[in-house]
């Protein structure tokens, strides 16, 4: 499967129903939804004005994608047909995937803002800021979204926008985004010694749990949980790591692959599989893991 020519970074994949969304940024900017077979679904083109940086996230029971552009701005289209259904302005480039479920559509944006809008139309709900500008794409948990600020800083916002905690994540620098199991919040930053480290944190309280390294860079990719697994993907390989506890001596990595490439986005699970964005500097490819 192959998508026009772009820079591998301005590539952005997400899950849909039976889907494969990819977010395409280069001489055009647009949607493309494939099926898992592999087939072209839809194509739809996103505003001019602004690229797609972070992932497209599904919604399954509106049945709606949502994005957000370089050029401070939401879209949202109907995920069978990619009809744009609304687009929203806001304060800041979205440069992270949205969380989304059927009342909302949360974003982040580089001004270090975080909005909540109704998934129906655009609408503002409630608006907060950190401290900082956020790469990080949020994450809710209930009623709670959790956040990572460039600086390093993890908040928990309640329904409100209100700052319900905030914890030092430990690290100046994080790779963009979070993934829940909903009890714990999984992320990765670059504050180990050999190489990056993958960390989970308590969704209620911020707390830490455990970390461990991930054996080398994750690339600015979010990490993905799937029912007691966190998958990571970096430069030249995906991994996969225990979510919950494991023994004293237990070994909390399952298993690693190496692509023929480069791993140059996030890992998606859709239809029992994990899809993995390869490039070979000639051509992208999405690989399926069994």
């Amino acid at each position: 499967m192959s998508t026009p020519p772009a820079f591998p970074h301005q590539v952005s994949v997400g899950g849909g129903p039976d889907l494969v969304v990819v977010g395409v940024a280069g001489e055009r900017n647009e949607l493309r939804a494939y099926t898992v077979e592999g087939d072209l679904a839809w194509q739809t083109p996103t505003p001019a004005d602004g690229k797609l940086v972070g992932a497209p996230a599904y919604e399954p029971r509106t049945n709606r994608i949502c994005v957000g552009t370089t050029g401070e701005r939401v879209v949202c289209v109907e995920a069978r047909t990619g009809d744009v259904e609304w687009s929203r302005r806001v304060f800041g480039a979205v440069e992270a995937a949205p969380a989304v479920d059927e009342a909302e559509v949360i974003v982040t944006t580089t001004a270090g803002e975080i909005y909540g809008l109704a998934t129906d139309d655009g609408r503002g709900l409630w608006r907060a800021s950190a401290d900082a500008p956020i790469h990080c794409s949020p994450t809710a948990v209930g009623a709670l979204t959790m956040v990572l600020d460039d600086t390093g800083r993890l908040y928990g916002f309640d329904s409100s926008g209100g700052v319900a905690w905030s914890s030092d994540a430990g690290s100046a620098i994080l790779y963009p985004g979070l993934a829940t199991d909903g009890k714990r919040a999984y992320f990765v930053t670059n504050r180990g010694q050999w190489g990056d480290e993958l960390v989970s944190a308590d969704v209620q309280t911020g707390e830490q749990r455990w970390s461990v390294r991930t054996g080398g860079t994750a690339g600015g990719n979010l990490p993905a949980v799937v029912d007691d697994t966190v998958y990571t993907t970096g430069v030249d390989s995906v991994a996969a790591f225990a979510a919950g506890e494991v023994g004293v001596l237990a070994d909390r990595e399952r298993w690693r692959w190496h692509p023929d490439g480069s791993v140059y986005g996030p890992v998606v699970a859709a239809d029992g599989r994990l899809f993995v964005p390869v490039s070979d500097e000639e051509e992208h490819e999405l690989v399926a893991l069994e």
